[in-house]
């Protein structure tokens, strides 16, 4: 019993370090927001909410919903000579509830494009770059609390 204690107290030390659900650090402050791309007439939409969740609206589908979060991520660039040199930047993981991750690099402007997937049994599949979807950051749409205020038409 002493024991399963002891490794109870272990495991709650180890999900407060690690920030479970804790308070967003200032680059990731800085992905919560609305991301919209228009194709055609219609709108594409991304919200990345406060508590680390987000909700995805496309048209002609249900609101998507899943976790996501921010880490390093690296792409290789050739110079003029040729040379491969590994280039690091941020990426934003969006894990929807069947276990798919889409990847976004977040680029210069601070708006998302989408690099590759990764399947729940941890491949990671590139886009190439002709077909990689761009989403510009859209201003003040989310409500710090959490929840959004966009409806999922335009």
């Amino acid at each position: 019993m002493k024991r399963l204690l002891g490794l109870l107290l272990v495991l709650l030390l180890v999900m407060g370090s690690v920030g479970c659900g804790g308070s967003l650090n200032e680059e990731e402050k800085g992905i919560v927001g609305s991301y919209e791309q228009l194709l055609g007439d219609e709108t594409y939409r991304w919200i990345f909410l406060d508590n680390r969740s987000y909700k995805k609206h496309f048209p002609d589908m249900d609101v998507e919903t899943g976790t996501w979060v921010l880490q390093d991520g690296f792409q290789y660039a050739s110079d003029d000579n040729m040379a491969k040199r590994r280039v690091k930047h941020k990426e934003v993981h969006a894990k929807d509830g069947d276990g798919f991750t889409v990847v976004f690099r977040v680029t210069a402007d601070g708006s998302l494009k989408t690099i590759a997937g990764i399947h729940e049994n941890g491949r990671r599949m590139l886009i190439s770059t002709g077909v990689q979807d761009h989403y510009q950051k859209q201003q003040a749409k989310v409500k710090p609390n959490g929840s959004d205020a966009i409806s999922n038409k335009p």
